[in-house]
């Protein structure tokens, strides 16, 4: 099969494989270079890839793996939408083998069997689900966290010709009936309000909307895009200062000592300069901070300077922001009788609305009052009619039923 897109993606087509070998041995798999994984090939528990691995195909727009596969994790319907499981990578060839569907040999070590109950509906195991915790993952039991995906991906099998194990990736299903829901009555997202001080630990420990506003705040840009979206500008930059990573390209390797060092690109006029806030070595990529009114650095791969050496780099885009420092207040309360009390009031920060509905399979209500359509579904096997999309209007015609009924045999 010939690839006839002159300017393809890393997946070439060339690569897929059916190997129906056997009926008990078919499998459809892919060979994906290593420029095409977000954080590339890598060793047990770190960000890239390796053997054993469930990733995805990033799609989410401002994710610094967007347009990769990357590690798939069950606490987002978005990072649930599993392509195949990492059967093995070649540091060598630089060529990774990822298995779609059917038969693979999965690596004994990778599988997680935890300790709860593994009767009934947890299926034992033999049956794993994608890791709501640990990306890329898989585990014996289905995550049990409202919100999060129940998503069965691999099957331990009777080894076959080498292989013990079967890629399943059956669609995925949200956990416990929650929805998303939104407090219109509260402050909107980016809002600033002051509590005395004494009450300001509880609500930042009780509630994940909210942040001390004494202090900066490091937030991600994918786990809270509504205030993203209050404090960037037209050009995308945040207003409060944000971090930007830079991955450094082949053949180029990243020091711990570059910590707090000053990293530039270009010349005179044109020179970007910021500081490098954080280091992970095993995926050769730097978090730098900077301001506002700093531009952002080449997408493409270019030479940068860190403390007077030169590598070669390129940016993954904004992957965090901050929020400002605002000032405490003092104020004075009365009470009942007059006396007067200095408290300290602490800015808090609204940083996210939405929130997690819980509705139970029984609700009790005094009076219920639908504005639009009122639907009724019966389990009833034996009736004539299972679902009634409008229930208001089938009551309609029943007492218009009934009362030409009545006229008809009463008079």
């Amino acid at each position: 099969m010939s690839n006839s897109c002159s300017n393809s993606s890393f997946i070439n087509p060339n690569f897929f494989v059916v190997d129906p070998t056997s009926s008990s041995n078919s499998r459809l798999v892919i060979s994906v270079p290593e420029s095409g994984f977000s954080g590339g090939f890598t060793v047990e528990n770190s960000t890239g890839v390796t053997g054993g691995h469930v990733i995805f195909y990033d799609v989410r727009p401002g994710s610094i793996s967007t347009g990769k596969f990357a590690k798939a994790q069950a606490n987002s319907a978005a990072t649930s939408e599993v392509f195949g499981i990492v059967e093995s990578v070649n540091s060598t060839s630089g060529i990774a083998t990822v298995v779609m569907s059917g038969m693979m040999l999965y690596p004994e070590y990778m599988y997680n069997n935890l300790t709860e109950d593994i009767t009934g509906a947890s299926g034992g195991n033999d049956v794993y689900f994608l890791s709501g915790t640990t990306a890329g993952e898989i585990q014996n039991l289905a995550p049990s966290t409202q919100t999060w995906i129940a998503k069965p991906v691999l099957s331990k099998s009777y080894e076959v010709n080498g292989n013990n194990s079967i890629v399943l990736n059956y669609i995925g299903y949200e956990i416990g009936g929650a929805i998303a829901g939104e407090d219109l009555a509260s402050p909107p997202v980016g809002s600033v309000i002051y509590i005395p001080a004494t009450i300001a630990t509880d609500m930042i420990t009780s509630s994940e909307n909210w942040v001390d506003g004494t202090k900066t705040n490091e937030l991600s840009v994918l786990d809270y895009s509504d205030l993203y979206g209050i404090y960037k500008n037209s050009d995308g930059i945040p207003e409060y200062g944000y971090i930007e990573e830079i991955e450094l390209s082949s053949g180029y390797n990243s020091n711990l000592s570059h910590k707090n060092k000053t990293i530039s690109q270009g010349t005179s006029s044109s020179k970007i300069t910021a500081t490098i806030n954080d280091i992970n070595t095993s995926t050769n990529k730097y978090e730098i901070k900077k301001q506002s009114s700093q531009a952002s650095f080449d997408s493409t791969d270019t030479f940068i300077t860190i403390d007077k050496a030169t590598y070669k780099a390129k940016s993954n885009g904004i992957t965090k922001f901050f929020t400002p420092k605002y000032k405490t207040k003092n104020d004075t309360i009365i009470d009942v009788f007059g006396s007067s009390t200095s408290v300290k009031l602490v800015p808090m920060v609204k940083v996210k609305s939405t929130q997690a509905i819980y509705v139970p399979k029984k609700v009790e209500v005094e009076e219920l009052e639908v504005s639009t359509i009122l639907t009724a579904t019966t389990t009833d096997t034996t009736a004539t009619t299972s679902t009634i999309t409008d229930v208001a209007l089938e009551i309609s015609k029943l007492i218009d039923d009934v009362a030409i009924i009545k006229t008809r045999v009463i008079g």
